[in-house]
C-alpha cells in the first residue's frame, strides 16, 4: 500500500512499503506509494521507492549512509479517501526541510474510507534540485522500518521527476507535484497515494 513517498512521497521514494491485511473494512491495496511520503513516487510515492535527501557521503550498499537528516515529523496515518486524488498543480518547489503531514490513499467510489494500518512518520530536505529523506513505516503493529533515500528532481509541468543516488543509482519515477512555499504534496498517479509535505 504506502510505499513511496515522492517517496518524497511520489518519487518512488517511499520505499515499496506493502501493508498486509485481510481486514475487509480497510481500503484495499493501491499499490506502491510515491515518497516514502512523499519523495518517491509517493513520498512515501510511491512501486515504491524511498527517497529521501540529505546526502552525507552516499553508499549504495548501506542505505543509513544516504543522509543523516532528523527525524523530525509526526507519526502520521495514512487514510482511505473516496474518489480520486486531486489534479497536481506544479510550481516552484522551496528549498528547505520539510514533515511528512498527511498521508491519503484514494480508493474509488467503491473503495472503503478508513484507516489503512499504515503510520507513517517522515522528514525531507529539500536543496538544490536534491531531496533527501528518511522515512519510518509501520504497518498495523509491526515494529516500524526506517529507510533513507537521496534522490535528484526536475519537474515539467505538474510532473517531478526523481532519480535514485542513493542507495540505488538510477531507478526514475514520475509523480505528480504541487507546490507552495508551505507545502510540497506528491501524488502517485498509479496507487493513487497523496503525501503532503510541509515546511518548517
Amino acid at each position: 500500500m504506502v510505499s513511496r513517498v515522492v517517496a518524497l512521497l511520489g518519487a518512488g521514494v517511499l520505499s515499496v512499503l506493502i501493508a498486509c491485511s485481510s481486514d475487509t473494512s480497510r481500503p484495499p491495496p493501491a499499490g506502491d506509494s510515491p515518497v516514502q511520503p512523499g519523495v518517491g513516487n509517493g513520498a512515501a510515492g510511491a512501486g515504491g521507492d524511498a527517497s529521501t535527501r540529505e546526502a552525507s557521503t552516499p553508499d549504495a550498499g548501506d542505505a543509513g549512509a544516504c543522509n543523516d537528516i532528523a527525524n523530525n515529523g509526526l507519526l502520521v496515518d495514512q487514510n482511505g479517501q473516496l474518489g480520486d486524488p486531486l489534479p497536481s498543480n506544479g510550481g516552484t518547489i522551496v528549498d528547505g526541510n520539510y514533515d511528512l503531514t498527511q498521508a491519503d490513499v484514494f480508493v474509488g467510489l467503491g473503495g472503503v474510507a478508513a484507516p489503512t494500518g499504515v503510520s507513517l512518520r517522515s522528514s525531507i530536505n529539500v536543496t538544490a534540485g536534491v531531496i533527501q529523506q528518511v522515512l519510518s513505516t509501520r504497518h498495523q503493529t509491526s515494529n516500524a522500518v526506517e529507510t533513507r533515500s537521496t534522490q535528484s528532481y526536475t519537474v515539467s509541468g505538474s510532473t517531478i521527476v526523481l532519480t535514485n543516488t542513493c542507495p540505488t543509482a538510477g531507478l526514475m519515477t514520475s509523480d505528480g507535484y504541487t507546490a507552495s512555499d508551505t507545502q510540497l504534496i506528491l501524488t502517485n498517479p498509479s496507487t493513487k497515494e497523496v503525501f503532503t509535505f510541509t515546511k518548517r
